[in-house]
């Protein structure tokens, strides 16, 4: 099985919120910052007084404005990518991780509407990715 992409799980979203464009570049600014672990966030803010939490703020704010959609993300933008992690955990998790999830307060959710049957590799991730992109994003955008 291959490695599942950030460009899945932003699909998931999407789809998750019935076709979503801000569900879709929910996580856009970390293609340059890089998906930090949200313990490492939280170390980061803690020992330099919000530095990270400011970081990523504008970062974000500067992808919204440049790509045009909602910022800062709605709730349900955020209901939305926590419901992906759980299917995610449900669907692609070991059992370890299943309960060390459970630990940290994720309850992996067995829904067979949304279970993940298949990783995607990175030339369908691309593709479901654009696709998506052209049909909920603002037009004249891509080349």
């Amino acid at each position: 099985m291959g490695q599942y992409s950030v460009a899945q799980h932003s699909c998931l979203v999407c789809d998750l919120l019935g076709g979503s464009y801000t569900g879709l570049m929910h996580d856009s600014w970390e293609s340059v910052i890089g998906d930090v672990a949200t313990p490492v966030k939280n170390a980061l803010n803690l020992l330099g007084n919000g530095v990270w939490r400011e970081f990523e703020f504008g970062m974000a704010k500067r992808f919204a404005h440049n790509w045009g959609f909602c910022f800062p993300l709605p709730d349900v933008v955020h209901e939305a990518d926590r419901t992906a992690l759980r299917i995610e955990v449900a669907s692609l998790a070991s059992n370890e991780m299943k309960t060390a999830m459970r630990k940290a307060g994720v309850e992996p959710l067995y829904d067979p509407q949304w279970l993940i049957q298949e990783v995607w590799d990175p030339d369908r991730s691309f593709r479901e990715f654009m696709d998506r992109f052209d049909t909920y994003g603002p037009t004249g955008r891509r080349i």
